[in-house]
């Protein structure tokens, strides 16, 4: 941490980065352990996401003072970089392999990922207008794409208790979505 420490220029920017580091450290290396399946791999992800904090984008810091905001944001980083680490692994591909990512160019395929991503957005959209704590295990298992027990780790909570805030935000989410379909059946 002290490396981390060294580029950050203010006091307030240090305690508040080491405020951060020991609370968020945790659930950023369940996060990325989850994806990678390999403890050196999710340290070098978390270790991107606060040396990328404290190199150049250290006004996030202030931006964010909510830490539920933070800890998303954070989470977020933290898949991001686990991913490319996991596509830094996989990069030697093979000449089937490159043939398969063709299909995505077709016309159907490219409509069909285009409509799944637009549905994502507006999934999304409606996770974060949801009441706590649904919103938070909502955007953790459909935003960041996590298991029950990952979430169950990060958050603290009794995995029955995560898969019970699931269930009822997934009705909450199905009310909202027939709610807009009826609205769109009366224009």
């Amino acid at each position: 941490m002290l490396l981390f420490l060294d580029v950050i220029e203010t006091d307030n920017q240090k305690r508040r980065f080491e405020e951060i580091y020991s609370l968020f450290l945790e659930p950023m290396t369940i996060m990325a352990q989850s994806i990678l399946h390999n403890a050196h791999d999710a340290e070098d992800a978390v270790h991107n996401v606060f040396l990328n904090i404290a190199t150049k984008r250290i006004a996030v810091l202030d931006e964010l003072s909510d830490n539920n905001d933070m800890k998303y944001y954070l989470l977020t980083a933290v898949k991001n970089a686990a991913i490319n680490i996991q596509k830094h692994n996989n990069r030697l591909l093979s000449i089937d392999d490159i043939s398969n990512r063709a299909d995505v160019l077709k016309d159907e395929s490219f409509v069909d990922t285009l409509y799944q991503r637009l549905e994502y957005e507006e999934l999304i959209r409606m996770i974060r207008s949801m009441p706590s704590p649904y919103k938070e295990v909502m955007y953790y298992h459909f935003g960041l794409e996590m298991t029950a027990g990952t979430i169950s780790k990060i958050t603290g909570r009794p995995i029955s208790t995560v898969k019970k805030q699931l269930v009822r935000g997934k009705k909450i989410i199905l009310k909202q979505f027939e709610g807009r379909q009826s609205d769109d059946d009366k224009r």
